[in-house]
């Protein structure tokens, strides 16, 4: 390139050489000595942006393997969730990354947001969900639906890109203002697949200025993906395997071993804030009888109505448990013996309105415990709830009985 008083040669956008001399007056050895130069400096620098891309490729593997050793090394997966956002943000240096989670079974819920990795100077923003987004989330869940009975491309590449999402429509005019708030100028939401469920979204707010996402970020980006989503799916699929080991499959409720782990919990909580704490056992009437005349299938439903009984009577706080067979458990916090006794009552009555359409009514009888008549200690308080569910059954069954009447009965 050509200059009034010098000569200027483009090495490549960006870079340039000027000569101070204009190029007409150079003699032709030196005009062949310069256009050399020119020549080696373009190829040392490609050479130079090669390199510096080799690196930067290299960075981005070991920060994926760094990535998938930690995720797939822990099942603490907030933990691992947060840390990969802020991994992720430093090294591609976008303003806010985060990773949300969805429920599968629900297009566009939200379980949890976890911490989102924000740049210094920036407001938080995660918990901001517009509508593009919500509806982008919809219709992820669409898409997976298709894509089971159809040959196009696979779902999981529909990625929400939005160089400037202030180019969006906006016909009730608060698009603009919020993401001003927020300085959110580039949006990219990438789906968290696995096995063909939604279980999530990465994204990423770029503020201030649009940012152009190129190829390789996006591979590098989909590859974090796909290691979260293992991530998320190991977690809850080993919530459901604990949550399996401390519940009684036919019920639902807390099995024997997990109710015994919550009474002595539940004690020490009642001693450290000197509150009440009472205790039923309970057991269903004639069970054996309907087992045997009706079979075990009916024996089994009437045990499943017992124990939908219990979770609809009693309190979210309290715990229910099944111990096996007719035997069932009931943890109430924050309820001296007195309350107990009264919501046994009204569960016994409960109990006996509910039909079954082959066996008939339900009958149960419940043996309380509590304080402050009974002391906070796990063996005396089963053992007076026992004792008092025995003499339930002596009175004739179907009725509730405490501990304070059992002093009463020797008497």
């Amino acid at each position: 390139m050509l200059a009034d008083k010098g000569s200027i040669f483009e090495i490549d956008d960006g870079h340039f050489l000027y000569i101070q001399c204009p190029f007409n007056d150079l003699t032709e050895e030196h005009k062949m000595l310069l256009i050399t130069i020119v020549d080696h400096l373009r190829v040392a620098q490609e050479w130079r942006s090669t390199l510096e891309k080799g690196f930067e490729i290299q960075k981005r593997m070991d920060l994926l393997h760094k990535i998938t050793v930690s995720i797939r090394g822990t099942l603490e997966l907030s933990e691992v969730l947060a840390t990969t956002a802020r991994d992720l943000g430093e090294s591609l240096q976008v303003s806010r990354c985060f990773i949300r989670r969805y429920d599968p079974n629900i297009p566009g819920k939200v379980l949890a947001t976890e911490q989102e990795y924000t740049a210094p100077g920036l407001m938080k923003a995660s918990d901001t969900i517009f509508d593009f987004e919500t509806d982008w989330m919809k219709g992820l869940s669409r898409a997976a639906e298709q894509a089971q009975n159809s040959s196009e491309d696979s779902f999981e590449s529909k990625t929400l890109y939005l160089r400037n999402v202030e180019d969006l429509p906006d016909p009730e005019g608060w698009i603009i203002p919020l993401t001003q708030a927020i300085e959110l100028k580039t949006f990219l939401g990438v789906p968290l697949v696995y096995q063909g469920m939604i279980v999530g979204s990465l994204c990423f707010h770029q503020c201030g200025s649009e940012r152009y996402f190129d190829n390789q970020e996006f591979e590098f980006i989909r590859q974090v993906a796909d290691e979260a989503s293992v991530a998320i799916m190991h977690a809850e699929m080993y919530k459901h395997i604990q949550q399996q080991a401390k519940t009684d499959s036919l019920t639902g409720l807390y099995n024997k071993s997990s109710f015994h782990e919550a009474l002595n919990r539940e004690i020490e909580r009642s001693k450290r804030s000197n509150t009440d704490l009472s205790l039923m056992m309970i057991d269903l009437d004639f069970l054996k009888k309907a087992n045997d005349t009706y079979g075990h299938i009916i024996g089994d439903e009437l045990i499943k109505l017992m124990g939908s009984k219990l979770k609809h009577i009693l309190r979210q706080v309290d715990i229910s448990a099944r111990f096996g067979g007719d035997e069932f458990g009931a943890i109430l916090p924050d309820t001296p013996l007195s309350g107990a006794k009264l919501l046994a009552q009204r569960l016994v009555e409960d109990i006996k309105a509910t039909k079954h359409p082959i066996a008939g009514p339900l009958s149960a009888s419940i043996g309380v415990a509590g304080t402050p008549f009974n002391e906070l200690n796990k063996d005396t308080m089963i053992e007076q709830a026992d004792q008092a569910l025995y003499l339930a059954k002596r009175k004739g069954k179907g009725q509730a009985c405490g501990a304070d009447e059992l002093k009463q009965t020797e008497a």
